[in-house]
């Protein structure tokens, strides 16, 4: 879901949907112009072509403040051409770092669709000159927007620049930047540029343990014998994830980054782990999900918990259910996390239940419904109630839709004469999908309420029409019918069958 139903329906329609996608760029909520770029950068990255008027109407977009820029920008990338390259370079050097970022991006993209499509070997033109420029800036920023917008030129130029970035840049995101390019580049020169850096670099942990990780996501028998060559003691161990005894090879190599006294090298090893998918890793993010810096426990629970074909979610459950110290370590480590995000607007928290619902908060999306059950009664029981209603009423909407979540799975008709006073505050849609769980004629009476207190515009209204919706009550049908306009909800027709012919 892009987080509008009116926009995902029009997405599904195909291009048959499109010119109203285009239409949505232009409307009066913010929400549904960001969600409508959104939905055009998927249409992009299909490979589909878009309506007529998809680019200009973008184009028109990008002098917009606020986040949508950016999103314009990004899908500008993915349905533009090299024709669009010169509007995008008046925006190089925009105010906002998140706009400069979405340019990189999205002049990266066309950069890459135009050296795979040409036939001959790609005209360099001036952009990669002004890239290679930015990557050796004074400004860190620069060089890492740099880096990795020269994902779209593989020109050995580039490649041998992107080398010498990755193993000597005294920044360590653009280091790690440039690394990125590379794998995405791929190919005979970037892995001889990998090999180089493994063999004849600075030798730091850093060095070997980037080039090393990076050639193992690259693959092939060159990658995998020079990786051999470096770790020979790779080989006699039984490959336990996606990239086999390469992987094997990049988790010994970033082995000594688990243990650096570097914040950042520790939250890039925990990704880099948790990308290699080893089992064999697990033990390594174990111990990093107990860090005393709360990114670096974010990185880590987030590696465990997203290896796919790795089972290690199923340990973490089972580590809940049979009180492994090891868990409940990791849900403190969480809870220092979520305390600092707290602290931020002076909420005060319950230090254990704030670490559950935290820990819940990465891990309960993730696994399968069967075992949610389980986990909420081992982790969240009634007594967390209170802390999950200061969660869903602090403002910040990360943790007040986890703690919706959760509340909403465990409807409690007690509960809502606290809610409702939630239902016209900054988290008002999460609140909706606690009362809208309850159900009965009250919550009904509740939502309609809410809905009827909320601006035409408020980007809280799709929350409360599903959540009448889900009440289920015949008296929610005429005011559905009436709201449903651009807040359609594919929910809503499915539950009553309200249908609005005017759409």
């Amino acid at each position: 879901m892009l987080g509008n139903p009116v926009i995902d329906l029009l997405l599904d329609l195909g291009p048959a949907g499109d010119e109203g996608l285009v239409r949505c760029l232009a409307h009066p909520n913010e929400h549904i112009r960001e969600n409508a770029c959104l939905a055009l950068e998927k249409i992009g990255e299909r490979r589909q072509p878009a309506a007529p008027g998809a680019r200009s109407a973008l184009a028109g977009l990008l002098d917009e403040p606020g986040r949508i820029s950016g999103f314009a920008a990004k899908a500008l990338g993915e349905l533009g051409d090299a024709s669009d390259l010169p509007l995008l370079d008046r925006y190089r050097d925009a105010p906002d770092e998140d706009m400069r970022s979405a340019v990189a991006e999205a002049v990266a993209r066309i950069g890459s669709r135009t050296c795979r499509t040409s036939a001959a070997d790609p005209e360099p033109g001036d952009e990669p000159a002004r890239l290679l420029a930015d990557l050796r800036s004074a400004d860190s920023k620069s060089r890492n927007s740099a880096a990795w917008a020269l994902e779209g030129w593989p020109t050995a130029e580039v490649v041998q620049a992107l080398v010498r970035t990755a193993g000597a840049d005294e920044d360590t995101w653009t280091r790690w930047a440039a690394a990125a390019s590379l794998v995405h580049i791929g190919g005979e020169a970037a892995v001889e540029g990998l090999a180089g850096l493994l063999a004849g670099g600075d030798g730091s942990r850093q060095t070997v343990a980037l080039a090393a990780y990076s050639l193992a996501e690259i693959g092939g028998p060159r990658a995998r014998e020079v990786l051999l060559a470096h770790f020979p003691g790779a080989a006699a161990i039984p490959p336990a994830g996606r990239w086999g005894t390469a992987g094997e090879a990049a988790v010994l190599a970033l082995e000594p980054l688990a243990r650096d006294e570097d914040d950042t090298l520790r939250i890039l090893c925990a990704y880099a782990l948790g990308d290699t998918g080893s089992r064999n890793a697990a033990s390594l993010l174990v111990p990093l999900a107990m860090d005393e810096d709360p990114g670096v426990v974010l990185s880590a629970v987030q590696a465990l918990t997203g290896m796919g074909e790795v089972p290690v979610g199923e340990w973490l459950i089972e580590a809940v259910l049979t009180g492994d110290p090891a868990a409940e370590r990791i849900s403190e480590g969480l809870g220092r996390l979520i305390r600092a995000e707290l602290a931020r607007s002076g909420a005060q928290a319950t230090v254990q239940a704030r670490a559950r619902t935290a820990f819940l908060a990465e891990v309960v999306g993730t696994e399968r419904p069967t075992q949610r059950t389980e986990l909420l009664a081992a982790i969240a029981g009634p007594a967390l109630t209170p802390e999950l209603l200061d969660l869903l009423a602090s403002g910040d909407y990360r943790w007040a839709r986890a703690a919706a979540g959760l509340l909403a799975d465990r409807p409690d008709p007690s509960l809502l004469p606290l809610l409702v006073p939630l239902l016209t505050g900054e988290t008002a849609a999460d609140a909706a999908q606690v009362v809208g769980a309850i159900g009965g004629g009250e919550s009904a009476a509740a939502l309609v309420g809410a809905l009827r207190a909320a601006g035409p515009y408020d980007s809280a209204r799709d929350g409360i029409l599903k959540a009448l919706a889900a009440t289920g009550r015949a008296e929610a049908v005429p005011v559905l019918t009436a709201e449903l306009e651009w807040e359609l909800l594919a929910e809503v027709q499915g539950k009553l069958k309200v249908y609005n012919p005017d759409l």
